[in-house]
């Protein structure tokens, strides 16, 4: 009999600590659809934009020379990331998920988030000699 709850003890142990590892790592796919990066509207990006809005909106460029008729010529480099209505109906598909399958779903969760984590998006532009886009350029890579 001793032995039959010894045996019983080892397993409830062992269910409980899986429980607990589980309740403490869940939610790992959700924070990470919450801290994906932001959406960037290049909208505004068109010839005859200042250089002065396209760097508030874009950030520093990765790369700045002249061509040979004098114009400045940039690059800039960031992750496009998703809208705020698209990151918060991802973040409950997770928690819903999670609840659903008693926290397995971080083991499908978690690398899918990894792998939608944003598209880094270039941006080169020329401008006139009045620092406005004379030429614009945007890559998307996938």
């Amino acid at each position: 009999m001793f032995r039959f709850l010894q045996k019983k003890s080892k397993i409830f142990s062992v269910i409980s600590f899986s429980i607990v590892i589980s309740l403490c790592s869940s939610g790992c796919a959700a924070m990470m659809a919450a801290n994906q990066p932001d959406y960037t509207d290049l909208a505004f990006l068109h010839n005859g934009v200042s250089r002065t809005n396209v760097v508030a909106e874009l950030g520093k460029p990765i790369l700045s020379e002249k061509d040979a008729k004098g114009n400045l010529i940039e690059t800039y480099q960031f992750k496009q990331g998703y809208k705020t209505s698209t990151r918060v109906i991802r973040i409950m598909f997770h928690v819903a998920a999670d609840v659903f399958t008693l926290f397995l779903w971080e083991f499908i969760g978690m690398p899918m988030e990894t792998a939608f984590d944003g598209n880094v998006t270039t941006v080169n532009t020329t401008y006139d000699n009045k620092k406005k886009i004379a030429e614009l350029k945007i890559i998307e890579k996938k």
